[in-house]
């Protein structure tokens, strides 16, 4: 009975502490502050952008008209090219990410912007499916345009600055960085509080098409397989429209948003922050870098989206989310979606929203190791030795959230320190998660 008690006090003491970890470092006021000053100097960039590069932008919305029409035919001349038409008023700047989701632990340090280049409305029947299986695969061949390069050659002639009515606190604007990230341009701000303590903020900023879709239904999402959770089909049929980013990919990013926020319960909403924390935490990822360092692997990197599809997956399984009490069940939440991304990793598999960009990850992922230039470079025994790491440290972390005999916290410093890289692979091997 006393060891019961005494893992259970454990336990306890082990949850509330990550639990405390995991929220803001600053007050409501001071995340307030550097959110308006975001936004407000993001705007301007985007405006800047806007009258500087008309010819450009105009252009680019051009092409994707002409362009969709004519390759959505697949090469079939008796079938009509999918039409779109463009808005005159739309909303210019879309708010996503971990911020805007309510799920960003520590400190308001990262934001996440679409800046909309122009918004289309298909008349005559659903794109989803050509924009998801056809519009990058022939824009690879050559035919496509690159999104980001509206950024090149930005130039201010004045120093942005955003700063409070004292000028204690302030926001400045330090460069946008030339390589890319993902389908985003990367923006740096400084940010300098009332001690004068510096924190530098980083902004993802995804330039992007919006489609406003009125053929989309769930049942038309659901026989094209679009979603890999495909209960979350409905959740696109209710947005009616998605995103297409650089180089011609989908993204239901505003679905995610609204869902994460408005559909999955704040106690799955602290389950996948607590789960964030544990794989991701800020002091936790150095410690991580320096023990594949040492051990001579490569960092395992599993990004915040591939922690949120499988919160999405969970929601829709979890027997414990329609009852009155789910802030007991937290811990037991929180340890399925780790074994889960345990079991990821051990499949050398990786979840996404898409179900045909998870298949053709995952058909790279295992094409890519079983290589024989991979082989031959990379001894398999190394990839064996990182996949072991990967499924020892998250199978650890989640036996940390059993409040059993025999499941010491002491034990899990002894080989895998409590943490894990937020370092992305490098560019070869940076779509495996």
């Amino acid at each position: 009975m006393g060891g019961r008690n005494s893992a259970i006090a454990d336990h306890a003491a082990y949850m509330k502490r990550n639990l405390n970890e995991i929220k803001f470092n600053i007050t409501e006021e001071e995340a307030q502050f550097i959110q308006s000053g975001i936004e407000t100097l993001v705007t301007g960039i985007i405006d800047h952008i806007c009258d500087s590069s008309k010819a450009k932008l105009k252009k680019l919305k051009k092409e994707l008209v002409v362009d969709v029409e004519r390759n959505s035919r697949f090469g079939r001349r008796d079938l009509e090219g999918i039409k779109l038409t463009e808005q005159t008023e739309f909303e210019r700047l879309i708010k996503v990410g971990s911020f805007y989701e309510v799920t960003k632990n520590h400190f308001p340090d990262e934001f996440d912007y679409v800046f909309v280049i122009g918004t289309f409305c298909v008349i005559n029947r659903c794109a989803v499916h050509f924009f998801q299986t056809g519009f990058d695969r022939w824009l690879t061949e050559g035919y496509g345009y690159d999104l980001l390069d509206i950024f090149t050659g930005i130039t201010f002639l004045d120093q942005r600055i955003y700063q409070s009515d004292d000028s204690l606190r302030k926001l400045h604007f330090m460069k946008i960085k030339e390589e890319e990230s993902g389908p985003a341009r990367k923006v740096l701000f400084l940010y300098e509080n009332i001690n004068e303590h510096k924190q530098i903020i980083s902004v993802d900023i995804v330039p992007a098409f919006k489609i406003y879709d009125p053929f989309l239904t769930k049942d038309i999402l659901g026989y094209i397989r679009t979603c890999s959770v495909p209960k979350f089909n409905r959740f696109i049929s209710e947005t009616g429209s998605y995103i297409i980013v650089n180089r011609g990919k989908i993204s239901f990013t505003e679905t995610e948003k609204g869902f994460i926020k408005n559909v999955l319960s704040p106690d799955h909403r602290i389950v996948y922050r607590l789960v964030k924390h544990l794989i991701n935490g800020k002091d936790k990822s150095e410690m991580f870098k320096e023990y594949c360092i040492v051990n001579g692997v490569r960092n395992l990197d599993i990004s915040s989206f591939t922690i949120k599809t499988t919160i999405i997956a969970h929601h829709f399984r979890c027997v414990y989310g329609t009852q009155e009490r789910t802030r007991e069940y937290i811990h037991i939440c929180a340890r399925d979606i780790l074994l889960d991304l345990k079991e990821q990793v051990t499949l050398a598999h990786r979840r996404n929203i898409l179900s045909d960009i998870e298949a053709r990850n995952n058909k790279l992922y295992d094409r890519y190791y079983s290589d024989s230039n991979f082989i031959r470079v990379n001894k398999p025994s190394k990839y064996k030795l990182l996949r072991r790491v990967g499924t020892k440290y998250l199978s650890v972390l989640g036996e940390s959230l059993n409040p059993s005999p025999g499941t010491s916290l002491r034990y899990m410093f002894k080989d895998i320190d409590k943490s894990y890289s937020q370092y992305m692979l490098d560019k070869s091997e940076r779509f495996f998660w």
